[in-house]
């Protein structure tokens, strides 16, 4: 954080650099503290998932319901931060009292769970119908895996490709290899 503090006093820091501070100042200092950086961080990021994901929520504790429209905007940006969001706007509304309301979003977020849980099973069992695609790796990565396979005594093939689930923007990297 101190380090961070240094460097925006001689130059801009980056979006990330910038949420890596948020970040930062929110485990050190009370959450209500980083709230008027946050809503700047926001302003400033409007496309960023997780700065609308953590001012939402904020605000939700602080019993704000500015908060669900910061959720909402994560859920839309984001559709695998659902499950979290939908159960923060579930729980604020048990706590005003507003129980169908409550119920309603509690649901959301079971059903969020459970899709993403089929997925997940779905990612990780494979049958005579996967379906598979080249791993788009880049060469540097690439390379370094290589290098990394190349310390695996007794290995003599590796494949790499990618397990695409239909209906999914998920997909899973499933390395094969055989012994020599």
């Amino acid at each position: 954080l101190q380090e961070l503090d240094e460097q925006s006093q001689t130059r801009s820091l980056t979006v990330d650099e910038s949420w890596e501070r948020m970040t930062l100042l929110g485990r050190t200092e009370d959450r209500n503290a980083v709230l008027p950086s946050l809503e700047v961080f926001v302003r400033d990021n409007p496309e960023h998932t997780k700065a609308h994901f953590a001012l939402g929520a904020i605000l939700l504790e602080q019993q704000n319901p500015a908060g669900i429209a910061h959720l909402e905007k994560a859920m839309q940006l984001d559709t695998t931060s659902s499950g979290p969001a939908n159960t923060l706007i579930s729980g604020f509304y048990f706590e005003q009292g507003n129980r169908a309301l409550g119920e309603e979003f509690s649901k959301r977020a079971a059903e969020h769970f459970e899709k993403e849980k089929k997925q997940q099973e779905e990612l990780m069992s494979f049958s005579p119908t996967s379906r598979f695609m080249p791993h788009a790796l880049d060469e540097q990565a690439l390379t370094k895996l290589q290098g990394q396979l190349k310390r695996v005594h007794g290995l003599s093939e590796a494949y790499l490709v990618r397990k695409v689930v239909e209906g999914s923007d998920a997909s899973v990297y499933v390395l094969a290899a055989t012994a020599g």
